[in-house]
């Protein structure tokens, strides 16, 4: 019998403290991406069509906020469903 394939969870955070949580928390359910800062983040997602995005608002180079317009404003990742958090 064949193994389910995992859903795709992509979380993006410049806290990588937080990153090995969720995907402690999540990696049984989900195949889990990490990505450091947006322009990871947008990288990824392009590449491997997460699931889902767990997204920060504040993160270096390409912020959360620049990223989610990136990704709606492309009509192939524009229907991944994205949470977006903040620490502050």
């Amino acid at each position: 019998m064949t193994e389910p394939v995992k859903k795709k969870l992509l979380i993006v955070d410049d806290n990588t403290t937080f990153l090995d949580q969720i995907a402690e928390a999540f990696g049984g359910e989900y195949t889990v991406f990490q990505a450091h800062n947006g322009a990871e983040g947008l990288e990824i997602t392009r590449r491997e069509f997460p699931d889902v995005i767990l997204l920060d608002v504040m993160m270096p180079k390409v912020s959360g906020v620049e990223m989610l317009r990136q990704l709606q404003g492309d009509m192939e990742t524009r229907p991944i469903p994205i949470i977006i958090f903040s620490g502050s």
